[in-house]
């Protein structure tokens, strides 16, 4: 094992595929999990002889604690006696005083078969040192400075002591002779520890050169034994990974690297919710250097993480898998630069590799990437990846994590053995916010950076207004804006955008009393206009598809601005599913989750329960917070030309309607109904007017910012167009008592209240026919909301808006920014710019050329323009007389036209 690690790493000087394989395979076999012993626990000797300086007696004792990484604090004390007793302090036989803190790490057996003797790394962040006599501190001067001077009886704390200050620690456990380095103070030292049951361990020599402390052997290089006072007690496993874990500077012999270190965060539930999802970010970083001083490149991932199961063949595992849109890469020297160009260009003109510079990839075309990155990421779309997960906890409270590669598959995943595991993180934050709060506070600016979607990489935007809401009802309600700018596949959203989508229009939140996803809250959203610019050919052609596109009962053409509000059945199959639930006038309905500085909303449904049993996918990956709400522009101004685009009331009807409000307060509520599920495109088969007054009565007590308002109708008029449509009139509301007032074709007219009874199963209109009723709306800008209205007073102003209630859109609302596209220019405008530039030339030549000529820069042909006022009035005389019919005559400029109102032409008749 030795000869072949020693020559693996001589392969990888020269950077060989070989070698990152059986790399790998080597650090595999030797981080098996199983029977590890029991290596935490208080390791104890006094005033026992020195193994490594005769002559000499030592106080040892070593705390360890975790399973497979944890943190150590060693106190040494060095005695000037070959025999007991060991005095301490100045007045006795001690030479040295020595406490030392900081982490350590197991790398795996050192020989096949034998699980007593561990290869590991000791990483000592602080020392603290006493000399007792002045030989003492005079051998430290010439041992270890430090950049500075040591005195006897005086202690100094070391925290990081290079080589060239710090040459012999052996005084401390460093490896001395003519190649050994020693141990770094503030970096990682390698060696073995033995541990022997729960009854000793021999604890060898350090240093900090990975392949000498590799290849220490048990049999000459102890440097101390030491028996086990206190062992800790027993491991066990669970899977609430919620937090921050670090896995310290540590070996990991992949590509150029020598060492490297990382960071994990995941917040989310545990592996008793199977199938939630959480977030999770993680950075690798990795250095040339064993001690993590020189970073080659890093690599940062952010992302949802689900757990989906136990694993069978891991203690404590539990398979993972991971989504992440993007991945970031920063290359630190230009070593790695040039390499990464060679073997990963990946589109480069869309992100080019340079040092420092970090590139976003979010999936590469095949052929352009041949590295395998760490945790084996190959920019797959949306990154997702199949791992395994391993935590290890000890009664002293502390806990590791332990994971394998990725994988592309689950069934690959389950294939891993604990062999596979790597090193451990350590629990080092309890920064885990989850579970969240049922608070909805959504107004803001959101933002996911870029992901893979169907027609390309694309940023998505999110501008939200509103009040949050009661947290247990659900009564917020709000605009909503979504803008997406789509970039190329594989472009990682750089470069210019291929489509611009905007839709605009309210949300609504519909409370929490059905999703089981804690934190979260079911919410509806009704975009009422989505803005288009399409800027390839291509694409313009995907979506004038009949089959597969979305024409919507029209034409696109590239770089031209098109809204839409609806489209007639079987004009937008949209395959792509670019737009969906929620737009083209079908609610989307969905679950929610405020998790402070980020937002994560699930994909939409047409039906409720559909959308709020939904569960938060892997992609639905978080929106980020980017900046501080905008207050709604909430007014008590609703005069204005108001209308609702077409919307479904139930399985029988669609309806559009406006509603027209004037400044003395007069209203004409206008509603037109047609078949259900053909977008308002079909006949029309029933009109309800109804005329009246509005007033406003305060605010309403349940909703922020929304009005009391009383309708007081004066006279509705209805007309059936429709047989079945009569039919189901006379049913739900005939409007009189014994029979129905109602006929085909003809438009009836009522000025007063149905009488009671006679119109209840018709709540289509959520107003009464005709007479007083009450309820609440809102104004937001462009958006104004009305309540259902109901005879009672009270009911009317003490409800809260819920997703059945109208919305109306101000009839003069400007259309949606269409984004960065380019307006093309018109003919007209090219022919205008043609013959100013043309004028601009001919003027500046001129006076060139007159100048040159006689020194004097004059407008060429002046004498010409000077004339031309002259030669234009005219002309126009002349058609003017040609155009009054004068009769024979010569022209004559400037002549009176002819005034005899009794001929048949002349001015004054024209």
């Amino acid at each position: 094992l030795t000869i072949l690690f020693v020559e693996l790493v001589r392969m990888m000087e020269r950077n060989t595929l070989l070698a990152f394989v059986l790399a790998l395979g080597l650090v595999a076999s030797v981080n098996g999990a199983a029977s590890v012993p029991n290596q935490c626990g208080l390791y104890n000797s006094v005033c026992a002889p020195s193994i490594s300086t005769p002559g000499q007696r030592v106080n040892t004792s070593i705390i360890l604690t975790g399973y497979l990484a944890g943190n150590i604090t060693m106190v040494f004390d060095t005695f000037n006696t070959a025999s007991a007793p060991c005095t301490q302090g100045a007045q006795g036989n001690q030479v040295l005083n020595v406490q030392a803190s900081g982490t350590w790490l197991d790398l795996g057996v050192k020989t096949p078969g034998e699980n007593d003797t561990r290869n590991w790394q000791v990483t000592y962040d602080q020392v603290a040192v006493t000399a007792f006599t002045a030989n003492a501190a005079s051998q430290l001067n010439t041992a270890c400075p430090c950049g500075g001077k040591w005195s006897a009886n005086n202690q100094r704390i070391l925290f990081n002591c290079p080589k060239s200050t710090c040459g012999d620690t052996s005084w401390m456990g460093g490896l001395k002779g003519n190649d050994a380095t020693g141990i770094t103070i503030g970096g990682p030292a390698f060696g073995f520890s033995t541990v022997t049951g729960s009854q000793s361990m021999n604890m060898s020599f350090l240093d900090s050169t990975y392949t000498i402390g590799m290849n220490l052997q048990p049999s000459v290089d102890v440097w101390s034994f030491i028996p086990k006072s206190v062992a800790c007690g027993a491991i066990s496993h669970d899977s609430n990974f919620c937090g921050m874990w670090t896995l310290p500077c540590s070996p990991n012999l992949v590509d150029s690297a020598v060492a490297s270190d990382s960071t994990f965060f995941y917040e989310g539930p545990d592996g008793q919710d199977l199938f939630l999802t959480g977030i999770f970010r993680q950075q690798d970083t990795f250095y040339s250097d064993s001690g993590c001083g020189t970073p080659l490149y890093s690599i940062v991932q952010k992302g949802t993480l689900g757990i989906t199961g136990a694993d069978k063949r891991i203690p404590g595992g539990h398979l993972i898998q991971t989504g992440a849109p993007y991945t970031h890469i920063t290359p630190f020297t230009q070593t790695v630069v040039d390499d990464f160009k060679k073997n990963c260009p990946c589109l480069s003109k869309y992100g080019e590799w340079k040092v420092g510079n970090t590139r976003r990839i979010t999936s590469c075309p095949p052929n352009t990437c041949n590295f395998d990155w760490v945790n084996n990421i190959t920019f797959n779309t949306n990154g997702l990846y199949f791992k395994i997960f391993a935590k290890t906890s000890r009664d002293d409270s502390s806990q590791e994590l332990q994971t394998t590669f990725n994988a592309d598959s689950a069934f690959e995943a389950k294939a891993f053995n604990p062999s596979d595991l790597h090193h451990p993180y350590l629990f080092s934050d309890n920064t885990c916010k989850y579970p969240y709060d049922s608070e909805l506070n959504i107004c803001g600016l959101w933002q996911h950076t870029c992901s893979a979607q169907s027609m390309g990489d694309t940023i998505t935007t999110f501008t939200i207004t509103g009040s949050a809401g009661d947290a247990s009802e659900g009564t917020g309600t709000g605009t909503i804006i979504r803008e997406r700018s789509i970039h190329g596949t594989s472009t990682a959203c750089y470069g210019s955008t291929i489509a611009k989508i905007v839709e605009s229009g309210f949300w609504t939140d519909m409370g929490n009393t059905t999703t089981t996803i804690q934190g979260a809250r079911q919410i509806s959203v009704n975009y009422v206009y989505t803005s288009v610019v399409l800027e390839t050919d291509k694409l313009v052609q995907v979506f004038n598809n009949h089959y597969t596109g979305c024409p919507c009962s029209g034409i696109w053409l590239k770089g031209v601005l098109r809204i839409i509000t609806q489209c007639p059945p079987g004009t937008c199959p949209d395959q792509l599913g670019v737009f969906g639930a929620g737009t083209l006038a079908v609610p989307g309905y969905g679950i929610i989750r405020d998790q402070e500085m980020s937002v994560r909303m699930s994909s939409l449904h047409e039906k409720e329960e559909d959308g709020f049993t939904e569960n938060l996918q892997l992609s639905d990956f978080p929106l980020d917070f980017q900046g501080d709400c905008t207050p709604g522009q909430f007014n008590n101004d609703y005069t204005g030309s108001w209308v609702r685009s077409c919307s479904g009331d139930n399985s029988i009807h669609d309806f559009r309607a406006s509603f027209d409000i004037s400044t003395n307060n007069n209203i004409n509520l206008t509603f037109e109904f047609s078949k259900a599920n053909e977008g308002c495109f079909a006949d029309e088969e029933l009109s309800i007017v109804q005329i009246g007054k509005m007033k406003l009565h305060g605010p309403a007590p349940q909703v922020p910012h929304a009005s009391q308002v009383e309708l007081d109708i004066s006279s509705v008029t209805v007309t059936v167009f429709t047989q079945n449509t009569l039919n189901s009139l006379d049913q739900q509301c005939p409007c009189s008592v014994g029979a129905s007032i109602w006929t085909l074709n003809t438009p009836i007219t009522i000025k007063h209240a149905c009488p009671v009874g006679t119109c209840d199963g018709f709540d289509i209109l959520r107003t009464p026919f005709g007479g007083v009723s009450y309820g609440i709306a809102l104004r937001s800008g462009y958006f104004m909301r009305f309540s259902e209205f109901y005879r009672d007073q009270q009911s009317g102003y003490n409800q809260k808006f819920d997703n059945t209630d109208f919305y109306f859109v101000y009839g003069d609302i400007p259309p949606p920014s269409s984004g960065p596209s380019k307006k093309k220019m018109s003919g007209g405008g090219i022919l205008l710019l043609i013959a100013f530039f043309g004028a601009l030339s001919y003027v500046l030549i001129g006076m060139l050329w007159n100048y040159k000529e006689s020194g004097i820069p004059r407008v060429p042909h002046v004498d010409f323009w000077r004339g031309l006022p002259s030669l234009i009035s005219d002309g126009w005389q002349f058609t003017k007389s040609k155009i009054g019919g004068s009769s024979g005559g010569s022209y004559k400029p400037m002549a009176t036209p002819h005034s005899d109102h009794s001929t048949s032409g002349g001015y004054n008749t024209l």
